[in-house]
């Protein structure tokens, strides 16, 4: 770490008033001074050695002079100029003070630098909001160095979190807080979340409806929502999720299902993270399930985190209490496990989700819910969506007429998304 003293000399002028950096220029300051003592010392004797006449005459010697002392000011020009060169390039540098300046600033490897918003770092991939390229996924790697005059919050694989304003080059990153300014390399940066503790700056929420509608011979009318809604800190990701399904056809109900869930993160190492808790009602009248509950914990790993594509594993243990429609209650243990998979491409983002609940005293009730999101970018947050939903119950409880509903329910819906 570096702490504040070291920096008390680079605070107003990081390249030219450092103790290092004037022990790298001195070698250059003082062959720059031999070097015009020499031209100087050639000048005097030179003109000492000039005959009587020569240098009582005017305006001979006088020329001689002006052009030793051009020469002079174009020897001290020169070190002036190898000794800016010689601070840009060797030495040190501080992180940019606070600022109110509008954007942030990122450098590719390939040399080009972005202007925008860096929203977030998780498991080295950046989302950053260009000025004029909108939203980006870049793969951190690719990233040579950034500049953040604004305050962003900055997580380390030991769990340090440091807020404040910061710079990265060569693989370092500095970063300056309000009483001190730490150094780390960039492999220690476990992730980076922007804002200085403004709440709005942690969510983001996905919405998307659908409708439709049919009259004639069959009076019918659909209509499906998704939502998610997510608050990341540097330290846990908290997600609320949503889908739920009405039909009314004649005039009557056809379809009623919803589904709720919610879980917290708590992020153990860069992977590897805490879930605790994680909880989800269902409500499906056609399958005899009037409420369904499961609060319950577990572990999930990332195994693939890359600006391209996400991949997540969930698994745990969760009590479930179902009430059925037709009036019984049960109460079971169950081990549940999920997955997520996400690409994002240029024109579409595919997000999928697959979650099983293994009931091990009664696996008759053993569920399977799997989603399939596919978003296409229309203009600014505006999406096209197309959503397919499978649910399954492996032997579904008869309902008070004895008659047991199919275990299988597919859904295939279109709708437009919002995406904040």
């Amino acid at each position: 770490m570096i702490r504040q003293a070291e920096f008390i000399q680079m605070n107003k002028n990081p390249l030219l008033h450092s103790r290092s950096h004037l022990m790298t220029v001195s070698p250059l300051v003082s062959e720059c001074q031999r070097g015009l003592r020499v031209v100087l010392t050639a000048a005097q004797l030179a003109f000492r050695e000039l005959p009587a006449p020569w240098r009582a005459q005017r305006p001979e010697p006088s020329r001689v002079m002006a052009a030793v002392m051009a020469t002079g000011f174009l020897v001290l020009f020169l070190c002036r100029v190898a000794m800016s060169e010689n601070s840009k390039t060797k030495g040190p540098w501080a992180p940019p003070e606070p600022s109110h300046i509008e954007y942030d600033w990122i450098q590719l490897d390939s040399g080009e630098w972005l202007k925008g918003d860096l929203e977030r770092l998780r498991d080295r991939k950046v989302d950053f909001d260009s000025d004029k390229l909108n939203d980006l996924a870049v793969d951190f790697s690719d990233v040579a160095r950034f500049h953040l005059p604004r305050p962003h919050a900055y997580r380390l694989e030991n769990h340090a979190v440091y807020r404040g304003v910061a710079e990265m080059r060569d693989g370092l990153v500095r970063v300056r807080t309000t009483s001190e300014i730490v150094e780390f390399h960039r492999d220690e940066l476990v992730s980076i979340v922007q804002g200085k503790g403004r709440e709005r700056d942690r969510w983001s929420t996905q919405l998307s409806t659908g409708f439709a509608t049919r009259q004639g011979n069959t009076n019918q009318v659909d209509l499906t929502a998704l939502l998610n809604v997510r608050r990341e800190t540097a330290l846990t990701r908290l997600s609320f999720d949503y889908n739920g399904l009405l039909t009314s056809v004649n005039d009557e109900r056809a379809a009623n299902s919803h589904r709720a869930s919610t879980s917290l993160d708590v992020y153990l190492t860069k992977r590897l993270f805490l879930t605790v808790p994680s909880f989800e009602f269902f409500s499906d009248q056609f399958q005899n399930i009037a409420q369904r509950y499961t609060p319950g914990a577990g572990l999930g790993y990332e195994f693939v985190r890359r600006p391209w594509v996400d991949w997540d594993v969930k698994t745990g243990a969760a009590y479930q209490y179902t009430k059925f429609v037709s009036g019984e209650v049960a109460k079971n243990i169950a081990v549940i496990a999920s997955t997520e998979f996400d690409f994002d491409f240029d024109v579409f983002d595919w997000d999928n989700l697959y979650r099983i609940q293994i009931v091990a005293t009664d696996l008759g009730m053993t569920s399977h819910h799997f989603e399939s999101v596919v978003s296409f970018d229309i203009w600014g947050p505006i999406d096209f969506d197309v959503a397919f939903i499978w649910d399954r119950i492996m032997r579904p409880e008869p309902d008070s007429d004895g008659v047991r509903p199919k275990s299988d329910d597919t859904r295939l819906s279109v709708g437009l998304g919002l995406d904040l």
